[in-house]
């Protein structure tokens, strides 16, 4: 059930059978629905989420949230040797500095999200840029 975690483990240090025992009985494998919301403002989190990273090339990456695929995200070395993250929202790259859902009611496992509010820097002109998505 954690090879994938196991594999990507073993690339950084040596586990023997036993350790490797021992570190699976130490995770937790839910399955939850798309959309759902894993943390709210003012929760401390208490697990690991996970994105999925898609290698393009050298110092560019893929991002996709899991359960939500309809705006992926990159990871880009600029010239200075520093990451950020982009993503096309509403036709406009944008260098993304904050992320803001908008949540009207729901349950803790079903929150209604109204909108998601993306901020940042427009790649082409410099410009502040703040984007909103209705999901």
């Amino acid at each position: 059930m954690f090879d994938s975690i196991n594999k990507h483990v073993l690339k950084l240090i040596d586990l023997s059978e036993e350790e490797i025992t021992i570190f699976n009985s130490l995770l937790e494998f839910r399955k939850v629905p798309k959309k759902t919301m894993l943390l709210h403002e003012g929760n401390i989190c208490t697990f690991e989420a996970f994105i999925n990273t898609r290698f393009l090339s050298k110092d560019f990456y893929e991002l996709q949230i899991v359960g939500y695929k309809k705006i992926t995200l990159y990871l880009i070395k600029n010239s200075s040797n520093k990451y950020f993250v982009y993503a096309t929202i509403n036709n406009r790259q944008i260098m993304l500095s904050r992320i803001f859902l908008k949540i009207n009611g729901g349950t803790f496992l079903s929150p209604n999200v109204e909108y998601v509010e993306f901020k940042g820097t427009h790649l082409t002109t410099g410009l502040d840029v703040t984007e909103k998505v209705k999901i």
